[in-house]
């Protein structure tokens, strides 16, 4: 079953997703005619997309993705002790 709901203010649209917490909010629309929210009783599939990259745009993505790792690792040694008052 989907159920369109309409809201006109942002403390309206919380308090009809808190009512509707049994059901998926799969949509919003805010259109000329006014906003709504579209439930359902089921849950949306999760869509699938599949992409093909060359090899070398893969081991790029890899290695940055070990460099984030890296700086973020690098960053945690330096905030923690600041958080837990510990310092430098």
């Amino acid at each position: 079953m989907v159920e369109k709901v309409q809201f006109e203010t942002e403390e309206e649209k919380q308090q009809i997703i808190f009512n509707k917490s049994a059901m998926f909010l799969i949509e919003e629309q805010r259109l000329f005619e006014g906003n709504f929210l579209i439930f359902s009783d089921v849950s949306p599939e999760k869509e699938v997309v599949y992409v093909n990259l060359p090899a070398e745009e893969l081991e790029a993505i890899k290695i940055m993705a070990a460099q984030q790792e890296t700086v973020i690792e690098e960053l945690m040694f330096i905030i923690i002790p600041e958080l837990t008052g510990g310092g430098i």
